[in-house]
């Protein structure tokens, strides 16, 4: 759907219980601001790339991907300065987002950035999205958002489309 800004688009998406809206350059506005759609920044006006809001009607999170162009090792590490100023400026009804992710288009340039484990204990970390294989992961990394198998809700989903 369009929204009020010209370069900001939003995905709604729903089953059952399960809603999902993509937003691609929300506006953040500053904390002494009137939020966008629930969204802000406790510091300066901020337009995270894709900003991923799950709720289940019990639970509500909040996900940040920033693309990055980059695989070097010194690149990417460069590039995480991005996911950290998200992950600790960035509210959503107040909310601070779950993770902050640096979506890239290949693997192994910081390889430690890409594990499960990485993300958990930081809210932070990396995803390589280049080719089909890798729409898993991140899909994975949803699913373990809403603590829920987001394998089974898409299958669902593909049903009721057919």
């Amino acid at each position: 759907y369009p929204t009020s800004r010209e370069d900001c688009i939003r995905f709604s998406g729903r089953l059952r219980e399960l809603k999902v809206d993509v937003w691609l350059q929300v506006s953040c506005p500053a904390f002494d601001q009137k939020p966008y759609q629930g969204f802000t920044s406790i510091s300066g006006q901020r337009y995270p790339d894709i900003a991923i809001t799950l709720d289940t009607g019990e639970q509500t999170r909040f996900l940040i991907v920033d693309a990055k162009y980059r695989t070097s090792r010194k690149g990417v590490l460069d590039g995480m300065q991005s996911a950290h100023l998200y992950r600790d400026s960035l509210r959503w009804f107040g909310k601070r987002p779950d993770c902050a992710l640096l979506l890239i288009p290949k693997k192994g340039g910081a390889a430690a950035l890409e594990t499960r484990e990485y993300r958990q204990a930081n809210g932070v970390g990396v995803i390589a999205l280049a080719v089909g294989e890798d729409m898993v992961e991140l899909g994975d990394v949803l699913g373990e958002l809403l603590n829920v198998t987001l394998e089974q809700n898409l299958s669902e989903a593909r049903v009721l489309t057919q």
